[in-house]
């Protein structure tokens, strides 16, 4: 997989499943604001993690 080509679906995933390494690499490729935008709109992440995200970075 490249980064590039499915920057979404491994975002969702690390987002939902990854550790917290995983979420630095993101943050490296990411802004805050995309991570957010992505969070809210994405149906692949659940709840419980779009509140995490939504108060860690706003």
């Amino acid at each position: 997989m490249t980064w590039e080509k499915y920057s979404k679906y491994l975002a969702e995933r690390i987002i939902n499943l990854g550790e917290w390494e995983d979420v630095l690499w993101l943050n490296e490729r990411m802004s805050d604001d995309e991570i957010v935008s992505l969070v809210n709109s994405s149906r692949e992440i659940n709840r419980k993690t779009k509140n995490y995200w939504n108060t860690r970075l706003t």
